[in-house]
Parts: C-alpha cells; sequence; structure tokens
C-alpha cells in the first residue's frame, strides 16, 4: 500500500489561520478517499496528525456548558476520546446495538455527540441518549452528506469538500 503525503508532514512556516487549517484537513481526507469519494473512517482514525487537528476543528464548534462528549462504542472512540482529551470535557461511548452506555452519563446533562460520519437517517444514538435522560445540545460530524445535515448538526466535511484533486495547502 502506497502512503499518501499528508500535509501535517510538512511544519508550517507560521501559524494557519481558521480557513488554512480546514484546507489543508480537507486536502488530507481528499488524500484517503477512494475512486467514488469516499473515506474509510478507520484511515481517518487512525492517523494522529489527522485525529489531533480534527479534535481541535470539533473543540472549535463546541458551544460553552457541554457536560459531557458522547460517540457511538466501537466506530467513534478515537475521536471522541481525541476531544475529550483537548477539551478536557469528559466522555462516554454508547452501545447503540445493545443500548449499553460505557463510561459515566447522568441524567439532565448537556452532551454533544461526536461522531465520525453522519448517515442519513440515523437517530438512534439521539434516541438513546434521550431515554438516559441526557440533553443533545449539539451534535458534530468529521464527515456527512450534504443532505444529512439538520438543527443542532454540524458537519465538519461534506462530500463537495472531500472530491476532486489532492492539493496540499488548498481546497478544491
Amino acid at each position: 500500500m502506497i502512503m499518501a503525503a499528508l500535509t501535517a508532514s510538512i511544519p508550517p512556516a507560521v501559524a494557519q489561520d481558521r480557513a488554512s487549517h480546514r484546507d489543508d484537513l480537507a486536502a488530507d481526507l481528499r488524500a484517503l478517499a477512494d475512486r467514488r469519494g469516499d473515506v474509510d473512517a478507520f484511515m481517518i482514525l487512525s492517523r494522529p496528525s489527522i485525529l489531533r487537528r480534527l479534535a481541535r476543528m470539533i473543540a472549535e464548534t463546541l458551544p460553552v456548558g457541554i457536560d459531557r462528549l458522547v460517540g457511538s462504542h466501537g466506530q467513534d472512540d478515537a475521536l471522541v476520546s481525541a476531544v475529550a482529551l483537548h477539551t478536557g470535557i469528559p466522555f462516554a461511548v454508547v452501545d447503540t446495538a445493545s443500548g449499553a452506555v460505557h463510561g459515566e452519563l447522568h441524567v439532565s446533562e448537556k452532551v454533544a455527540i461526536v461522531r465520525t460520519r453522519r448517515a442519513a437517517g440515523e437517530g438512534t444514538l439521539e434516541q438513546r441518549l434521550e431515554e438516559l435522560g441526557a440533553h443533545v445540545v449539539t451534535s458534530v460530524s468529521v464527515l456527512a452528506a450534504e443532505s444529512t445535515a439538520s438543527a443542532g448538526d454540524r458537519a465538519l466535511f461534506g462530500a463537495a469538500d472531500i472530491a476532486g484533486p489532492v492539493v496540499p495547502g488548498r481546497a478544491a
């Protein structure tokens, strides 16, 4: 397997502004995409340079007053852990198949859902959190189809952001 060159391996000459930071991260995600433009979540989460920058970017979107971060057990463990380390906000993961909660989650907590990918029609995690008495304040996904965003949902990158040629330092 040939490793794609990632922009994080090139130290910036000066601190990047938010737009340049986002553009470089989008270029790195495009480098991981297959021919259809799909990015395997594990490819994102297994690269510390990408994971660290995603954690920072997600942290910047979180409103003040979040009590806990929550992710889906398995697929979002690394991402929600990275965001928790970056912010200092505790986290829990929910096994949506069994409903089990790993970590603490208390009634009336204000939670932010952190996930790698938001799928159309996905609401199982939100439903389980409501059943447990948590209040979902926001949901932040790394990747999402443009049509999946709804009130309270944010996607850092849509399909259009990942499509196109890899041009480090500049989004397509």
